[in-house]
């Protein structure tokens, strides 16, 4: 018969605080790289503009709207919510009209997502940088 033993409260605390320090160094980590790929991005931010919009960096994420985990990687969102400290982010998918049938039908989806599960709007910034190097 094999039962785990209780951890000792002094080790469950240690423990707790390296999964801390961990998941901030693991933030911090995701969004220098945000800012170091797309500089012109300046979101994460509630707001109706490109800074409003984000898209999912993660393959399996959660989803309010269902109450578990999917697949939604790749899928453009309008942020609703920040956490306080930056650590989460509450987006709803929202997908041109154009797009295939089969994506539509995860628009209105809410997701809330960690802050390194977070990318930016990478298709509409792609579309910002291949204008700009037309006109140049």
């Amino acid at each position: 018969m094999s039962e785990e033993a209780p951890m000792l409260p002094f080790f469950e605390r240690m423990e707790a605080k390296s999964r801390e320090v961990s998941h901030r160094a693991r933030i911090k980590a995701a969004i220098r790289m945000m800012r170091i790929s797309w500089p012109e991005w300046r979101g994460p931010r509630v707001s109706e503009s490109l800074e409003g919009r984000c898209s999912v960096g993660h393959c399996i994420v959660y989803s309010e709207t269902h109450s578990e985990n999917r697949y939604f990687y790749c899928a453009p969102c309008r942020i609703l919510e920040i956490g306080p400290k930056l650590e989460w982010v509450r987006a709803v998918i929202d997908y041109p009209p154009d797009a295939a049938p089969w994506v539509l039908e995860g628009n209105g989806t809410i997701l809330r997502l960690d802050i390194t599960e977070v990318r930016p709007p990478t298709d509409e910034l792609w579309k910002i940088r291949n204008s700009e190097k037309e006109v140049a």
